[in-house]
């Protein structure tokens, strides 16, 4: 990939009704850089990543993502060239969500190769042979024929992370890929995302884990009330004197 932005926001906003969630967001993210955005519950963390790969369609702005861009107005409509571009938008980037998102009905190995064999037209066998390689990565090769109800739930979300890599995205996004584990668990999965930051993957993380966002994140965007209050280097967003991110900071904290 050439491009040196892998995403561009400028004046997004996001309506749902009469509610506006996002006011007129504005930012970019450069290939290989980790982007971990914070800020209390409702601050339009989740949507802003939503519509990055346009599970939520924006009500206004422009957004680009590897080279395809797409320029929103209040009219809600899909037209062709519309829609051809969200295709190609959702073929760059991948999610990986709080609640895993596995198909029940499927081991660990066929979650994996599911999109490969639908999606990247691969056969079966070539599919599952790629699958295998990517839970060997997440070190659950031996839990390849076991179904998502016999999974921890560390288990699960690296099982849905290896299927998001399966696509080979060029940016990847995290939607609180911990906030459903217990302390122990959570450590295997920022372990892997440790690995996929160190990768240079593109990356955006919706995470309260303070500590792992200081460690990992290139910078830290911080949200509130739906716009964006802080973006800069880690440092400077546990050193900054502004009082709403002083308070965010000594709740999330304690």
């Amino acid at each position: 990939m050439t491009e040196q932005r892998a995403v561009s926001i400028s004046g997004l906003v996001k309506r749902f009704g009469s509610a506006e969630v996002l006011h007129g967001i504005d930012l970019e993210v450069s290939t290989g850089e980790v982007v971990v955005l914070v800020g209390p519950s409702g601050s339009g963390k989740s949507t802003l990543l939503r519509t990055i790969n346009l599970l939520e369609r924006p009500t206004a702005g422009r957004i680009s993502v590897c080279g395809h861009a797409l320029t929103f107005d209040s009219a809600a409509r899909q037209e062709r060239e519309e829609i051809a571009v969200t295709r190609a938008i959702r073929a760059k980037t991948a999610m990986v969500f709080q609640s895993f998102n596995l198909f029940p009905h499927m081991t660990a190995l066929a979650n994996v190769a599911e999109g490969l064999v639908s999606v990247k037209r691969m056969t079966r066998r070539e599919a599952e042979a790629e699958a295998m390689n990517l839970l060997d990565r997440m070190a659950l090769a031996h839990k390849a024929a076991e179904y998502p109800a016999t999974l921890s739930g560390g288990q699960k979300q690296r099982v849905a992370i290896a299927r998001s890599l399966a696509m080979r995205p060029q940016v990847m996004l995290f939607d609180e890929p911990t906030s459903a584990l217990d302390p122990e668990l959570r450590s295997e999965v920022l372990t892997v995302l440790r690995e996929i930051a160190a990768s240079g993957m593109t990356m955006l993380i919706v995470t309260h884990e303070m500590a792992f966002a200081r460690e990992i994140a290139d910078r830290v965007v911080f949200m509130d009330e739906g716009s964006i209050r802080f973006a800069g280097p880690p440092e400077g967003f546990f050193q900054t004197a502004d009082p709403r991110i002083s308070k965010f900071r000594s709740a999330i904290l304690l």
